[in-house]
Parts: C-alpha cells; structure tokens; sequence
C-alpha cells in the first residue's frame, strides 16, 4: 500500500483574511457649559466692579446730604 500524498492547503488555496470594518469616526460633543458658567462669572465680576465704584460716587453725595439734614435738624431745635 503506498502512503497517501499530503496536500498543502495554503499553497492551494488562500488564508481567509478576517474582515475588520473600519472604525467609525470619534463623535466630538462640545459641551458649553464651562464657557456659559466663565462668561456668567465675568458678567457677575463686571457688575460687582461697576456697583462699587457707583457707591464710591455716591458716596460724597449721600454725606452732604446727611449733613445738610443735621444742620436742618439742629436749626430747627435752635429756633424752638
């Protein structure tokens, strides 16, 4: 009995290559909140400055006024 011949395969036929679908593309989510909460504060830091220096302006105004009203006071006690 003779031996059978041994085939080999891959010189017969091709490995089967596994297909491998690309990747799909990243999804970039912008996320704006950051930005919303830094212009948020930037707002609420401007408004701070702008009612400190109004109130450093008004401040000479609201003292004549207080000391016109004691000198308005005092007369009228002077008088009676």
């Amino acid at each position: 009995m003779n031996q059978p011949q041994l085939v080999e395969y891959d010189k017969i036929f091709n490995k089967k290559i596994p297909i491998i679908p690309p990747p799909p593309p990243p999804v970039i989510k912008k996320d704006n909140t950051p930005l919303f909460f830094n212009i948020c504060c930037i707002l609420i830091l401007i408004l701070g400055v702008f009612l400190l220096v109004k109130r450093n302006e008004d401040k000479d105004k609201n003292q004549r006024k207080y000391r016109e009203k004691i000198n308005k006071i005092y007369n009228e006690i002077q008088l009676n």
